[in-house]
């Protein structure tokens, strides 16, 4: 597709000579500088909203983590020994 646009561009430059060939080279130069831009436009809002989020999954991480720890523990305490009730029901 790009090759094709790039053929047309040049054979309809052609007849017109170098002036014609130098325009589409100067606009192909700041379409490139244009789409450089753009991509880092939409570059930097996905790296930084990535960054956020391998953030957040690490808090989480460490927080289950800690869960899982404080419950293994409560779980290996030995348990409670029940004594039976007095008469006097105290």
């Amino acid at each position: 597709m790009l090759l094709r646009g790039l053929i047309i561009g040049f054979s309809i430059a052609a007849p017109v000579g170098p002036i014609g060939v130098l325009c589409i080279r100067r606009t192909l130069a700041d379409g490139r500088a244009v789409g450089f831009a753009a991509g880092l436009g939409a570059a930097i809002p996905a790296v930084i909203g990535y960054n956020y989020y391998v953030n957040r999954v690490k808090h989480w991480a460490t927080e289950m983590e800690g869960f899982t720890l404080d419950l293994l523990n409560t779980l290996s305490r030995p348990a409670p020994k029940v004594g039976r009730p007095s008469k006097d029901g105290v």
